[in-house]
């Protein structure tokens, strides 16, 4: 069932890219890509079967008269990054919270820098 829909998509992204981008693909190029599609997708779905389930952390409040930051990145491959910081004191209190896009790639590391110096401003 999954290969059929990913040949139907398939057949229908490509008559899209005719009616609208004048551009024409050969029958065998269009099964061809979808069967690809399909491998890769059935490949990244093993490999996700194959990962460990995380295991939860708590967040843990900082000694009295300190605040701790929390900084998360995902980085998407071409698409850019996505950050997200959180602030809070001793008691719990959130004193900041901010998400952030960008379209530049940074890796992961400097993602995480940037977030923690943007959420302050």
């Amino acid at each position: 069932m999954d290969r059929l829909a990913m040949i139907l998509w398939n057949m229908w992204n490509e008559r899209n890219n005719h009616l609208f981008n004048n551009k024409k693909a050969e029958e065998w190029e269009v099964v061809g890509r979808a069967l690809s599609y399909y491998e890769e997708f059935t490949a990244a779905r093993q490999k996700e079967e194959e990962r460990r389930e995380p295991t939860p952390v708590k967040w843990r409040k900082p000694p009295t008269g300190w605040i701790k930051i929390n900084v998360d990145v995902a980085v998407f491959a071409g698409e850019g990054t996505g950050s997200g910081v959180v602030a809070r004191d001793w008691s719990g209190l959130c004193m900041l919270a901010a998400v952030r896009r960008d379209r530049r790639q940074w890796k992961p590391a400097i993602a995480e820098l940037k977030a923690m110096d943007e959420g302050g401003d």
